[in-house]
């Protein structure tokens, strides 16, 4: 089972001076979001009910899933940039 990201890390490393590093808790967000997936329940099911009736909520729905899908797959990535002065890493775990 996928599951969505926890924490991004990100590290600023300028030449010669000083090292920043961030760490952004992507959990704090899921509590919000978890309770409006509970409030959407109804207003899901009621589109799963008519789905087979309107192709614009079948569309809906895989948009939906493919969103989720792809929040979830971001967990493991890494993005470096580095020039003459500075780098940056960016991790998402």
């Amino acid at each position: 089972m996928m599951f969505p990201p926890a924490i991004i890390r990100i590290r600023i490393i300028e030449r010669g001076c000083r090292k920043i590093r961030l760490w952004l808790p992507v959990f704090l967000l899921w509590p919000p979001l978890l309770l409006v997936a509970i409030a959407a329940i109804p207003f899901l099911l009621f589109l799963i009910i008519i789905k087979p009736f309107i192709p614009e909520v079948r569309r809906f729905l895989r948009k939906l899933h493919r969103l989720v899908m792809l929040s979830c797959s971001l967990r493991g990535l890494r993005i470096e940039f580095e020039d003459e002065e500075d780098e940056i890493r960016l991790q998402i775990v």
